[in-house]
């Protein structure tokens, strides 16, 4: 299972000197790990509302608490674009069970383990690009 995204280490002020390599590195377990999770940065998971049978497997599996939301609505901007959510709040939101779940992009760390569980193929994936 992936971590969230690790910050390098990286030596203390008071023992850096002129030449001094500032950044340690890794251990090899989390260079490993780091090193995988480069290889699918350019995929977006999303979960198709319209298939989902309410099973939660997606949930029971999630590594970051927060990569797979359980959303009230979306916000859209002027142009129609998706610009965040908001999230089921118990006792506020108006509904006894959420009908939506979202997959976070910023929190996401594109493990796949709720695309692999999903027994109704609800889950997609996306290969994106980023125009110049």
């Amino acid at each position: 299972m992936l971590n969230p995204a690790q910050t390098v280490p990286t030596l203390p002020v008071g023992k850096r000197k002129l030449e001094s390599e500032v950044e340690t590195g890794f251990s090899a377990d989390i260079a490993s790990a780091e090193a995988s999770r480069c290889y699918l940065c350019h995929y977006k998971f999303e979960i198709i509302d319209e298939k989902r049978v309410l099973c939660d497997e997606c949930l029971n599996v999630k590594p970051v608490e927060g990569c797979i939301v359980e959303i009230a609505s979306l916000v859209r901007d002027e142009e129609g674009r998706i610009t965040g959510y908001t999230r089921v709040e118990q006792d506020k939101t108006d509904s006894l069970y959420y009908n939506r779940l979202w997959i976070d992009q910023s929190q996401c760390i594109r493990c796949g383990r709720c695309e692999a569980v999903c027994p109704v193929n609800a889950i997609t994936i996306q290969k994106v690009s980023v125009d110049a």
